[in-house]
């Protein structure tokens, strides 16, 4: 039976097909010694997750030693399930990678991405027949699971988050099973299935169950006989969430307790800006490198050609055309994309969901047409789209002749123009060339977007060598540190950095890199770190880089710096300054200790008053308290607030409040800082309190713009040494904005750049905007490290100037912390306070303090409520730090660690499999007294 199964004609023509398509769109890779790891989160997230995954499940199976579940290693620490849940802990497909040693694992990353994509058409290839309860033919179902596998979701999926592709395995197995256990009561594959989809990863359980809960409404609805179904769908549904639960609990609570939990709705998007609305026809048969509010288009023209014929069939085809029509409406409201992303920003990855009934249409059509012939008005209507398509890419391609998506949109008509000539019968050869039509749009769709990867220059995805040298420079940097040494590890891609923080790489030989970049942080540490205004921080960075800040860095007890240069090293950083791997490392001697006390004591509400600058300057000498405590600490107080200037003006100042509007100037925008020799053995925070930016309207930026234009020529006609500029043409000039800007003729959503200068040391700030689904924050504060004071016996200009056209309102202050003996000072008390020796187990810290009365232990852990303590009373301290309650004398302290749900997870995952056995025991019991009945 096995053996009939692997020779069934569908499968062996799909997978002959896969195997010529991959080649033809991975072998490059192969080739050229690359792997199909992306240079931003592939290389910063998924494989140093996957790394530290083999390690591991190698301790599991081989050692039988389960991980602890607080990595110090990741941030100031954090949860191990909670950071690896979402990326590899579900994932089945990552499980064999125990038996593989290190040096494979770029290679396993990359071919692993390959056997999950054809294992979607495998799924495909199983569920679809069943699904629709009709028989189809090899060709047809071979072709439409290469359409499923290969789509403009994938295209995009593949390369950047290889887990995504995922769903696509798991999809039509869900489905087929909820539709099994409604047509024969069977609840097996449903309960199976609905563990798998619950552990796999709860995010996209998410968008799946949604899918799976509104198919099941919608057959309550249409059909009576479904509904004596309800308990079964109900229970067998209700035992996958009981044996998924030792994962799935504990990753929903790490969810709802995550940084980004929380955010607006949709990035507070009513409605899509209007270039997204005139592009959106261009995403039926074109993709875009970077997507639009995670848009993956991109159909073959077979495809459009099926949903065609399904409108043109309405009623043959009705429950195809409630998807189409409910999908449309889906797209066009940014609310829906945020619902079905769970209920954050509008991404609209839910469209991976539509692979399965487009899949399906495209099986039924080509069945269709094996008998009968292809309708002409479904060629003109697929012309038709096609045209509407076409205009659609050209318009947010600036009407380019030279357009990016020339080849595709050439694709797809070859492809309408190629079924315009096939009659039946179709024999052989006619089937060949359809296939073959199908293949060429494939191969264009899914390679158009990586054809620069065979140049190094260019590639956006990871050499073979490259990693491996990552991996070995880790393991020297470890090397050079103590146990449990806290350090920041600037970039460490160099001209490979793409657009995540490098920052988890360093997890690869466990060093403990104080910035970590996952999609799931501790919200506590989010909250104590968003009270220091980092510009660089997101809910998916929540340190981001510190800002480079001397007091905050060795406050949270970062000893070592390592950065590609000298002038990025803070002060109280330029210290045995060492060189490893290309990498200048500077040490500290005022680092704190995890453990220390504090010398004063801060009342939270006082604390919540201070700017950004006071806050880093209190935890320096003060422990932040729910109640009690001073209103100031004399460290805190030790911060100056320089006086300041508008340009131009000689009323100094501690506030100026600023009004900047987008136009032409010779003056540069800024303020004048006032000179003062206090400022000396200080490092000056500009801080912008109340930013508002009203983005420019598309009139208002034709209009700058142009006046720009003019403005630069009449500069350079006053300019006796510049030569004339023949080529002015403001007409010319006109014209080309409004061919660049036809699609954007909204206000700009996309964020914009600030910057600013200080003694030749440029800071750049970006402000994300609403189109931004990973780090779109609306941010009114920030406050900017501009470095030590220099040159203070002078007025000082800052310019600050913003990138995009409109009209910005703030207010700035320049505050001044001491970084000199004043905070050295502060951290040698701190550091005399630190406990003698500290014992760190798995999970388990322990260590004797002895206190002459009541005092709060400080530490630079995150608050987390899987932290117990059997003799001390744990607090909250510093708005999200792990503080201990001492009492005068001796104090024995034990600290344990537990995952948040795990222990309940793990009871229900029992619990679930119990009621499976029992189960199962009662059918096996009902089976064997019917047979012997029957044999009575």
């Amino acid at each position: 039976m096995w053996f009939k199964k692997i020779k069934n004609p569908a499968f062996c023509r799909y997978t002959a097909i896969f195997f010529l398509l991959s080649c033809a769109i991975f072998g490059p890779y192969f080739v050229g010694a690359n792997t199909l790891i992306w240079n931003a989160d592939g290389i910063t997230q998924h494989f140093p997750a996957l790394l530290q995954w083999q390690t591991d499940l190698k301790g599991i199976l081989f050692q039988h030693q389960w991980p602890a579940q607080w990595n110090w290693n990741i941030s100031l620490g954090q949860d191990y399930l909670q950071t690896f849940s979402y990326y590899v802990m579900g994932d089945l497909f990552t499980y064999p990678i125990a038996f593989f040693s290190a040096k494979m694992v770029p290679f396993y990353y990359s071919c692993m991405i390959i056997v999950r994509l054809w294992l979607a058409g495998i799924a495909f290839i199983y569920a679809a027949p069943r699904i629709l309860q009709k028989r189809v033919t090899p060709n047809a179902l071979a072709l439409s699971a290469t359409l499923y596998v290969f789509s403009g979701y994938v295209a995009f999926a593949a390369f950047e988050h290889p887990f995504f592709i995922n769903p696509l395995i798991i999809w039509p197995l869900l489905l087929l099973s909820l539709l099994h256990l409604i047509r024969n009561k069977t609840w097996i594959p449903f309960t199976l299935m609905v563990a798998w989809t619950l552990w796999n990863n709860f995010y996209f359980a998410w968008s799946l169950g949604i899918a799976t809960g509104l198919v099941w409404i919608f057959l309550l609805i249409q059909k009576r006989s479904v509904r004596a179904q309800f308990v079964h769908v109900i229970g067998a549904g209700g035992l996958g969430f009981l044996i998924s639960s030792p994962l799935f609990i504990p990753s929903a609570l790490a969810t709802m307790k995550a940084a980004r939990a929380g955010d607006t709705l949709a990035n507070g998007l009513i409605v899509y800006p209007i270039s997204y609305y005139l592009t959106l026809p261009g995403k039926i048969i074109g993709n875009d490198l970077t997507p639009s509010f995670w848009l993956t288009g991109g159909l073959t023209f077979i495809s459009v050609v099926a949903i065609v014929h399904s409108f043109r069939h309405f009623q043959t085809f009705k429950y195809y055309n409630y998807i189409w029509l409910g999908s449309i409406i889906c797209l066009l409201i940014p609310a829906i994309a945020a619902c079905f992303n769970g209920g954050t920003s509008p991404s609209n990855r839910w469209v991976f969901l539509l692979s399965l009934p487009i899949a399906l249409i495209c099986l039924e059509y080509l069945s269709h047409i094996n008998q009968q012939a292809i309708e002409r008005p479904d060629l003109h209507w697929a012309t038709g789209v096609g045209v509407l398509s076409a205009i659609s890419l050209l318009a947010g391609d600036n009407f380019n002749l030279n357009t990016k998506f020339g080849f595709l949109i050439a694709a797809y008509f070859a492809g309408i123009l190629g079924l315009s000539f096939l009659h039946l019968p179709l024999n052989r050869r006619k089937k060949i060339w359809i296939g073959g039509l199908v293949l060429f749009n494939l191969f264009v769709l899914m390679a158009r977007n990586h054809t620069n990867d065979s140049n190094p220059k260019e590639a956006t995805t990871m050499t073979q060598t490259a990693v491996q040298n990552l991996m070995s420079q880790q393991k020297e940097i470890k090397g050079a540190l103590l146990p449990h040494e806290r350090v920041y590890l600037d970039n460490q891609l160099g001209n490979a950095t793409g657009i995540s923080p490098a920052s988890n790489i360093p997890l690869i030989a466990g060093i403990n890199n104080v910035e970590s970049y996952w999609s799931l942080q501790n919200r506590s540490l989010g909250q104590f770190m968003k009270g220091f205004q980092i510009p660089t921080a997101s809910g998916n960075d929540v340190t981001g880089d510190l800002d480079q800040r001397n007091v905050l860095l060795n406050t949270l007890g970062v000893s070592s710096i390592f950065t590609s240069k000298i002038s990025k090293l803070p002060p109280t950083y330029q210290n045995n300054l060492t060189s490893l791997n290309q990498l200048k490392r500077g040490q500290s001697l005022l680092a704190y200790p995890q453990f220390y006390i504090p010398k004063h004591q801060i009342n939270q509400k006082a604390y919540k008053q201070f700017s950004a600058t006071q806050k880093e300057a209190a935890i320096a000498d003060s422990v932040v308290v729910p109640r009690g405590g001073q209103q100031h600490s004399p460290f805190e107080q030790a911060v100056q607030t320089a006086l300041i200037s508008d340009q131009g003006s000689t009323k100094w100042q501690k506030k100026v409040h600023q009004t900047y509007k987008s136009m032409p100037s010779t003056l540069p925008n800024g303020i004048m800082l006032k000179a003062n020799p206090k400022l000396a053995g200080t490092e000056i925070h500009l801080e912008i309190t109340n930013l508002t930016y009203q983005p420019a309207s598309w009139q208002q930026r034709l209009s700058t713009e142009v006046n720009q234009y003019q403005f630069n020529y009449r500069q350079e006609l006053a300019n006796p040494n510049s030569p004339k500029d023949l080529q002015y043409n403001p007409a010319n000039f006109k014209y080309n904005w409004f061919m660049q800007n036809l699609t954007n003729l909204s206000h700009k959503i996309n964020g914009y750049t600030l910057k600013t200068t200080y003694q030749g040391q440029d800071k750049t700030v970006y402000q994300p905007g609403q189109n931004n689904l990973s780090f779109y924050q609306k941010r009114r504060e920030l406050t900017l490290n501009l470095g030590a004071a220099k040159d203070i016996q002078h007025d000082q200009f800052i310019p600050i100037t913003f990138s995009q056209i409109g009209q910005y309102k703030y207010q700035l202050k320049i505050k001044a912390i001491p970084i000199d003996d004043r905070f050295a000072k502060v951290a040698k008390t701190a550091q005399t306070s630190a406990p003698k020796y500290v014992n760190y187990g798995k999970d388990t810290i322990d260590f004797n303090y002895h206190c002459d009365q009541p005092q709060v232990l400080a530490t630079t852990i995150p608050w987390s409520t899987g932290w117990t303590s059997a003799n001390q009373k744990l607090i909250k301290i510093n708005n999200g730090l792990l503080g201990i309650q001492l009492q005068a004398g001796t104090n024995h302290i034990h600290l344990e660690y537990h995952t948040p749900g795990l222990k309940l997870g793990l009871l229900l995952g029992l619990l679930g499999l119990g009621l499976v056995v029992l189960i199962l025991i009662y059918h096996v019991y009902r089976y064997l007294k019917q047979r012997k009945l029957e044999n009575v």
